[in-house]
């Protein structure tokens, strides 16, 4: 397991909340009848909300290292002890934080529906959105191990990066250039926007990991390419949300670009990297509970000082802190009570 994998997980999770503090500000002051940002301040805020492209990805990519690095024996198999415990700590806490957002969301904006409506949500992750391939992921993970060590887990990236491609072309008709002939399916399943989006990162983290020994050396040797080419495709993504040119499929190339320069990234290069880690252990709970607390405290700005989404440029940073910290600070205390340990997977994973 590539050492620095834990503090690229913490760094992810950081990602996740910097853009949900943007986007949710964005949204709570617009419903309070304030202007977006425009001009200096929408530039300056981009690029940072710009680079949640890479947070989900990554956090999947080292889910499944994270699931090579459980696979025992030769050939590689993981047992389903190992997948039961890794899907008993996703569902519990997901149930629960899934709850507490709808109530939430309730009080707040009288949003209700219906019990189907609501499994429906669960069941597509909404707004959870990457859950769910996880927990599917999580349960194929035995059968994915047999087929991912060499030529064959190429075959594997491909051919569910493929299913990737066309999942993405049925869900946003157009995005590859073309549209599919009308004998083709023209909706996709139920959590096909998250298989457009997300599909192959898992078994590419899953992949890389078996195959390191094999890929790390290749890597190594175009380190400096793979860099220019992030750097450069990166360039492109801002430019497509500046509006200077339309390439939506850029973010989905940068995101699989980026994750060939993540086991090139040395441990001691992460800024902080002790703290970072330390985040990683609580990455799963920090993204549960972010998105719920946020929203809480625009609810609350927008109900009490609506005069505060003036200074947007101000209050999203302030969001971020708020939205991370907190999460952080309560599950440390929590897991320091000997009364809440025994549940703590349950309510945190």
């Amino acid at each position: 397991m590539n050492r620095q994998f834990a503090a690229l997980r913490g760094i992810a999770m950081i990602l996740v909340v910097l853009h949900h503090a943007v986007d949710l500000t964005k949204m709570a002051a617009e419903r309070a009848g304030f202007a977006p940002l425009a001009g200096v301040g929408a530039a300056i805020v981009t690029p940072f909300y710009e680079l949640g492209i890479y947070a989900v990805p990554l956090f999947l990519f080292i889910s499944g290292a994270f699931m090579a690095y459980a696979a025992k024996g030769t050939p590689p198999a993981v047992s389903w002890k190992v997948v039961r415990n890794a899907l008993k700590r996703l569902l519990w806490p997901y149930l629960l934080w899934s709850a507490v957002l709808y109530l939430e969301v309730f009080f707040h904006y009288g949003e209700v529906h219906s019990i189907t409506e609501y499994v429906k949500k669960l069941i597509i992750g909404s707004p959870f959105d990457f859950v769910p391939l996880l927990f599917f992921f999580y349960f194929v993970a035995p059968f994915m191990v047999k087929w991912a060590q060499g030529r064959r887990g190429l075959l594997l990236v491909l051919g569910i990066g493929l299913v990737q491609l066309v999942v993405m072309n049925i869900e946003a008709p157009g995005i590859l250039g073309f549209h599919f002939p009308g004998w083709m399916p023209s909706d996709v399943p139920i959590i096909g926007r998250t298989l457009a989006q997300y599909a192959v990162y898992f078994p590419l983290g899953l992949v890389y990991s078996l195959n390191a020994k094999v890929v790390n050396p290749v890597l190594k040797r175009w380190q400096r390419p793979l860099l220019i080419l992030n750097l450069a495709l990166f360039a492109l993504h801002l430019l497509h949300a500046y509006g200077f040119i339309a390439t939506p499929i850029i973010q989905y190339v940068a995101a699989v670009a980026a994750m060939m320069v993540m086991p090139l990234i040395s441990r001691t290069a992460v800024p902080q990297v002790r703290r970072v880690e330390q985040v990683s252990k609580r990455s799963y709970g920090l993204y549960l509970i972010h998105f719920t607390l946020i929203d809480v405290l625009l609810f609350a700005i927008s109900s009490f000082a609506p005069g505060l989404f003036r200074v947007q440029l101000l209050l999203m940073p302030l969001m971020f802190v708020l939205g991370f910290t907190i999460p952080i600070f309560v599950m440390e205390r929590l897991s320091q009570m000997k009364q809440v340990r025994p549940v703590y997977q349950y309510i945190f994973g």
